[in-house]
């Protein structure tokens, strides 16, 4: 009755052999539930079962256990078994809804983490079976979990940006925005409007509110390529925004919070650029928490066949040539 009262649509079945039965038949008219509740001790199949069960299925909902006190320690291992959560008895309604729309929250992002992934296997693949591209996409995987800033190096034209996809769309972030910002093609005197925002009247030409890059990439990734062109006094706003996690709008004298992760990109000789005091030491270091270079081609040969059948595939030249 709670969940019906809730909106929503609820089968039922005495027992896990009826349980399955039920989604044989709703599976035969392409139907399938998102979530299924079901208690710990049955008759005939029990919810042990029951789960097992559901969990040789193809396209498996998740489960929540319905166990007695004296069941957590089998409820645990239920869940190693694959049970998305258990409630235990006596049930509270409110900690009902509560675990139930947790668990189909967790089912949408988890849906939406599979489409990310589909769409990085697709087009922003690290193409390569070179020592070094293998290297290459091994620290990939053991950084992008973490939230550290990342800095990558390498000439124009390495795949600086696939790197940089790859970290976000591989990490925790990944369902929020993965926002780019090329340093190099904003003019001098629009730096800070463009990476902090501005509020209306606060220069000539700001005739509306505006929102910058960093408050963008609220809850995702902000991809700063160019890093190393970027002005000096652009510089320690930027360090700044880092250290306190904080942004303020041109014209605004509000500090609004924000929450992502900052992946850095340049083809300069950074070290060098802090010697030469065209960039700051500090920021330098705040960026190059996680440091990635990325190989030239010429220094990594055996990948060019493979390269180029990705290009051709892309741009659908790839049928002609196995033509």
């Amino acid at each position: 009755m709670l969940l019906t009262y809730e909106g929503y649509e609820v089968w039922t079945a005495k027992d896990g052999n009826e349980a399955i039965a039920r989604l044989d038949r709703e599976a035969e008219d392409g139907r399938s539930p998102v979530l299924v509740l079901t208690d710990l001790k049955m008759p005939s199949l029990d919810g042990l079962g029951l789960l097992d069960a559901i969990q040789e299925r193809e396209t498996a909902p998740p489960v929540i256990l319905i166990s007695g006190h004296g069941d957590v320690a089998v409820a645990v291992d239920a869940m190693k078994r694959g049970a998305s959560n258990f409630l235990e008895k006596p049930l509270d309604e409110n900690r009902v809804l509560v675990t139930l729309r947790a668990t189909l929250r967790m089912r949408k992002l988890a849906a939406e983490n599979t489409g990310l992934r589909r769409q990085l296997t697709n087009r922003w693949e690290i193409i390569g079976a070179s020592a070094a591209m293998q290297s290459l996409r091994e620290q990939v995987q053991r950084v992008a979990q973490s939230d550290a800033a990342v800095l990558i190096t390498g000439e124009n034209g390495t795949g600086k940006e696939i790197i940089a996809r790859n970290v976000h769309y591989l990490g925790a972030r990944a369902t929020g925005p993965f926002v780019t910002v090329n340093c190099a093609a904003i003019p001098h005197e629009l730096v800070e409007s463009e990476l902090f925002g501005h509020e209306k009247g606060s220069f000539t030409g700001a005739v509306e509110s505006r929102t910058g890059h960093f408050e963008a990439a609220q809850g995702g990734s902000l991809f700063l390529d160019e890093v190393g062109d970027m002005p000096l006094d652009a510089q320690a706003k930027v360090l700044r925004a880092l250290e306190t996690h904080e942004v303020t709008r041109v014209g605004d004298s509000k500090a609004r919070p924000v929450d992502l992760r900052v992946i850095a990109a340049t083809n300069t000789d950074l070290p060098q650029a802090v010697e030469e005091k065209s960039f700051r030491m500090d920021l330098f270091y705040r960026l190059n928490v996680v440091p990635f270079e990325v190989p030239a081609l010429r220094d990594h040969r055996e990948d060019v066949a493979s390269l180029s059948v990705q290009v051709w595939s892309m741009t659908g030249a790839v049928d002609e040539v196995k033509g």
